[in-house]
């Protein structure tokens, strides 16, 4: 749902999916928020996440967990975000940690039931919607902007689960079968639309088998639900340098996946790059973009484009920390992302040509994943307000 004053707000799937011009009314770039976890694991220091299992979903279990995930939301709004994440990335249905999708009851170290688990995606959702609901009717409210604020719940992939870092390489165990991802994702993907979130976001999947897991269970959900609540869905990818995913699959190879499993883009809004390395996502995004604009239609929205890359710092795993100033700046960081978008619509430009008529502009989200402050996004959000002109394209 949207929060704006407008007569007739647009939802988020609106948003994508409209096919007019870009104008002061409907802008082309949205912005996400930042680091939630660590943004977290810094309001709530010197404690630290009570099950390491879980990470920042942990907070979910208490009244006071749950008060400093609001107060990260607002943070983030504050900061200038148009869409807030949920703390449900690392929200599970059965044992986390071993790779098994057991249903048992069992000790809340190793296992969270179905029924636990359920009302935190739930809570999960109802804070960001609370914390915007806030803002918005606050007299000190800076939220003026015509679109949004949305909430997209998150979601993490398989390897999250595991909490052993498999998201990062992409390696998951030789019993990890297609059957074992897909009853995985099912569960909490129909969980989270059952919320009625604005959107889903699936995101870090580092792993090519993983994406067409995940492209099936999105089209299944949407031949169920799509006539029960408008939301939209994006992938977004794990990838190690600028051209594979974080297991050494071709990025290429995953987006001839999802374009082959929704040609029409009926089911996958958008699909980018989060959680690596600012440093990669320029030839991340141009192939991404020059994928996209290569298969799209007159008078049909392009998928959008969803780019939060994280910090880049360094891990210093002997003294379990991050290295200071290892990583971009908050300027350096925004460089590169208004980079990127000067890379997408260079190439849907080239693309109009070639196709003698007019084909609509790409939707753009940027943001910030790990170790990216509300610095980080208000630097974002000033340097978006300050070229939004640029791409007014008239046809």
């Amino acid at each position: 749902m949207t929060y704006s004053q407008n007569s007739h707000p647009l939802t988020l799937l609106e948003w994508f999916s409209t096919t007019a011009p870009p104008s002061h009314g409907i802008p082309s770039i949205l912005l996400l928020d930042g680091g939630v976890s660590t943004h977290l694991e810094h309001l709530i220091a010197p404690q630290t996440f009570s099950h390491r299992e879980l990470w920042s979903s942990s907070l979910l279990l208490t009244q006071e967990g749950r008060e400093y995930i609001k107060q990260g939301h607002a943070d983030w709004l504050l900061a200038g975000s148009d869409i807030l994440t949920t703390v449900t990335y690392q929200c599970h249905f059965g044992l986390v940690g071993t790779g098994s999708n057991n249903d048992d009851e069992s000790d809340i170290g190793t296992i969270v039931s179905k029924e636990t688990m359920s009302k935190m995606i739930r809570q999960g959702i109802e804070i960001a919607r609370d914390a915007i609901y806030q803002q918005v009717a606050s007299t000190k409210s800076s939220i003026t902007r015509s679109v949004g604020p949305f909430v997209v719940a998150s979601t993490g992939p398989y390897g999250a689960a595991m909490a052993d870092g498999s998201e990062y390489s992409g390696n998951y165990p030789l019993n990890v079968t297609e059957q074992a991802l897909l009853q995985f994702h099912r569960q909490k993907a129909a969980g989270l639309w059952d919320c009625h979130p604005d959107g889903i976001a699936v995101e870090t999947i580092p792993n090519l088998l993983e994406v067409g897991v995940v492209c099936q269970v999105l089209q299944e959900l949407k031949q169920r639900k799509k006539h029960q609540y408008p939301c939209c869905c994006w992938i977004s990818l794990a990838c190690q340098d600028g051209t594979r995913l974080n297991d050494g699959s071709l990025l290429k190879d995953a987006l001839d996946i999802i374009q082959s499993m929704d040609s029409n883009n009926e089911f996958i809004t958008a699909i980018g790059v989060n959680c690596c390395d600012s440093v990669h996502i320029a030839p991340l995004v141009k192939t991404i973009a020059q994928h996209i604009f290569s298969c799209c239609k007159r008078d049909v929205a392009p998928r959008g484009i969803v780019v939060y890359p994280n910090s880049g710092e360094s891990w210093d795993a002997a003294n379990e920390e991050w290295k200071e100033g290892t990583g971009a700046d908050n300027a350096q960081f925004a460089d590169r992302l208004i980079e990127v978008v000067s890379i997408i619509h260079e190439t849907w430009k080239k693309r109009r040509l070639e196709f003698e008529g007019p084909i609509c502009a790409p939707k753009i989200l940027l943001g910030g994943c790990c170790r990216t402050s509300q610095r980080t996004i208000a630097t974002l959000r000033n340097r978006i307000d300050a070229m939004q002109d640029q791409f007014l394209v008239k046809e």
